[in-house]
């Protein structure tokens, strides 16, 4: 019964070494953007379980099992953040808290037009590697970001999710 202990203790340092390393990255390393700040605190929690894991003698599938577990927590984390990052009613709601009095319908609509949302979302794709300008085209980048969409897609077919 302990030994289940230390195996969920080992896949939390690895979750809590991900998020301490993300964060860190993050607010020392604001120019790396927040995917390569993702991607720095994933591998490190991956390398956190790994060296945590070697001290284990126990069969592969205990150690295939906290592996999954950790992978899942990461797409989880991913999304949260991904979340936090582009959804507009967090800017809404985030923007209507700066203003005091609030803001009328006309100066929302004002703030939210389309191509305003789309320049902003190119600017910050452009400005952390993400996206390549290539004469009037724009390309997807060899980025974290990249990587870790062939890695979702290739997870989506082996789990058979259907695309989006």
């Amino acid at each position: 019964m302990a030994t289940h202990f230390y195996w969920i203790l080992m896949v939390g340092c690895a979750c809590v070494t991900c998020i301490t390393v993300h964060v860190t990255s993050s607010r020392l390393l604001p120019h790396q953007g927040t995917y390569r700040s993702f991607a720095a605190g994933s591998v490190a929690g991956l390398a956190a379980l790994a060296a945590l894991s070697a001290t284990m003698h126990a069969s592969a599938a205990s150690h295939l099992v906290n592996l999954t577990i950790y992978l899942c927590f990461v797409y989880v984390f991913f999304h949260f953040n991904n979340m936090g990052e582009t959804a507009r009613r967090i800017r809404l709601i985030g923007e209507l808290l700066d203003e005091p009095n609030g803001l009328t319908y006309v100066e929302l609509v004002a703030r939210y037009n389309a191509r305003e949302i789309i320049d902003r979302r190119i600017d910050r794709m452009v400005g952390s590697g993400q996206l390549r300008i290539e004469g009037e085209r724009f390309v997807a980048a060899q980025s974290s970001f990249l990587m870790m969409a062939h890695c979702m897609r290739l997870l989506k077919r082996i789990l058979n999710v259907p695309p989006a």
